[in-house]
């Protein structure tokens, strides 16, 4: 048997139990926030030009789960034909030198940054 004072759980005229307000019906109409979503990145891949000298090409990858999924999404946008193209390299994607990976922070404001290189 469960014990509750009159504040908790109170009695209207009739006598019967009152509830706090709120119904099964509000609780379906409530809106809930969106789940969180996957997050961006900002991923650099340095490649170089025929004389040698370095080129960073940098893509924002969304709905990844991790830097190194993002980097694998990355990867292959520049091994596709448009960005060998575009790059001069029709039949290749050049060698990649380097990646970078950085998160990219939204803040409930709106303002973005990138988290800092770890």
């Amino acid at each position: 048997m469960t014990v509750s004072s009159a504040s908790e759980n109170p009695q209207d005229a009739g006598g019967s139990l009152t509830d706090s307000g709120y119904s099964a019906d509000d609780l379906a109409a409530e809106e809930w926030p969106p789940p969180p979503s996957p997050e961006m990145w900002l991923v650099g891949l340095e490649t170089r030009t025929t004389d040698g000298l370095p080129v960073w090409r940098y893509y924002v990858v969304d709905h990844a789960r991790s830097s190194c999924q993002a980097s694998q999404e990355a990867l292959q946008r520049a091994d596709s034909a448009p960005e060998r193209a575009a790059w001069g390299r029709p039949g290749e994607a050049g060698r990649i030198e380097r990646v970078e990976v950085q998160r990219i922070l939204q803040d409930v404001l709106g303002n973005v940054t990138l988290a800092r290189r770890s």
